[in-house]
């Protein structure tokens, strides 16, 4: 039981990506580009990641 519980949340979690700011930790906010594409932005330190999709 725990072990498909464990395996559910993993799959959800690699379906649904939880992105995290590598300098500070808190969750990342998707911002659309002008070019069409997504990045994400940390509301707390202003770290951004640029994603090609």
């Amino acid at each position: 039981m725990i072990r498909l519980l464990l395996l559910v949340l993993t799959g959800f979690f690699l379906v649904v990506p939880i992105h995290l700011c590598p300098e500070c930790g808190s969750l990342l906010e998707p911002r659309k580009a002008k070019s069409g594409g997504v990045f994400w932005v940390c509301p707390q330190c202003g770290y951004e990641v640029i994603h090609p999709c």
